[in-house]
């Protein structure tokens, strides 16, 4: 590792909570390195907990941090929130250089610290405010559907759990249509509120049922059935005379895998 990556490498990770600042972790350098701005960083650091950790969990301890240090950064977020969804590609192969040299050989590496595991203290779940929506909420619906996921749970003005699942799931469905409703993106913004709402009148396992793949997208579903006609805000990004997907020649099971070999060879090879 150069100096100049390890001192960047370094100050990314006193961003991080204490518990981070001692543990061993892999950086890797992202392929947008040397090739754009010079003063933004673009780095993948990977550390090891201690335990099992859910997406859920990860998320809200990721938000919550993030909303308390943001002033350190400009404003920005520190942690990336889209790497706990469970359906989020995550790009980590090495970068191939056409008509010039790669400006960083080595872009990844391996620190060794005091401890390889990470203890991760996770927050306190604390009531979601009705009028403050996640903060990251990719998905954004209209003025009603964000106003119903604010009715999920217990807090003064809340509507516990099944009647607003049911109702954000109808609402967003009926203001994008069927052909703009991103399911798995729709469950996993429906899940988050659930998992962060006042709790109080329930007990827990009706809110991990309320929260579970089976009810959320369900009561997506059935919404995509009664109010899934074309999108009236939006036209479709299709082209007339242009197929959803571009075919690609089948290879056989032992070409692919050598096909493979040599892509994860190539990330790792030191050069």
């Amino acid at each position: 590792m150069s100096d100049g990556v390890e001192l960047v490498c370094e100050y990314l990770v006193t961003l991080l909570p204490p518990e981070f600042h001692q543990a061993s972790y892999l950086w890797q350098l992202s392929s947008s390195v040397g090739v754009s701005d010079p003063s933004v960083v673009s780095m993948h650091l990977w550390f090891w907990f201690d335990r099992p950790i859910p997406d859920a969990d990860l998320k809200y301890w990721a938000n919550t941090w993030n909303r308390t240090n943001a002033d350190g950064v400009g404003g920005k977020p520190i942690i990336d929130t889209h790497l706990f969804n469970d359906v989020q590609a995550h790009f980590t192969a090495a970068p191939r250089f056409v008509g010039m040299a790669d400006p960083f050989p080595f872009r990844c590496g391996l620190v060794r610290k005091a401890v390889d595991e990470v203890a991760l203290r996770l927050p306190a779940r604390s009531t979601q405010s009705k009028s403050r929506p996640l903060a990251d909420t990719s998905l954004q619906g209209s003025r009603g559907f964000e106003a119903i996921l604010a009715e999920i749970g217990d807090h003064p003005n809340g509507g516990g759990f099944h009647t607003p699942i049911i109702r954000a799931a109808a609402s967003y469905v009926a203001t994008h249509g069927r052909e703009d409703t991103d399911v798995e993106a729709l469950y996993q913004v429906i899940r988050d509120r659930v998992l962060a709402a006042d709790r109080s009148k329930h007990d827990e396992a009706h809110v991990l049922a309320m929260a579970g793949r089976e009810h959320i997208v369900r009561a997506i579903e059935e919404a995509l059935v009664k109010y899934g006609g074309p999108s009236p805000q939006r036209k479709s990004r299709r082209l007339e005379g242009i197929p959803p997907h571009f075919a690609s020649a089948p290879v056989s099971a032992a070409i692919a895998k050598e096909n493979l070999r040599e892509v994860v060879h190539a990330f790792f090879r030191v050069r």
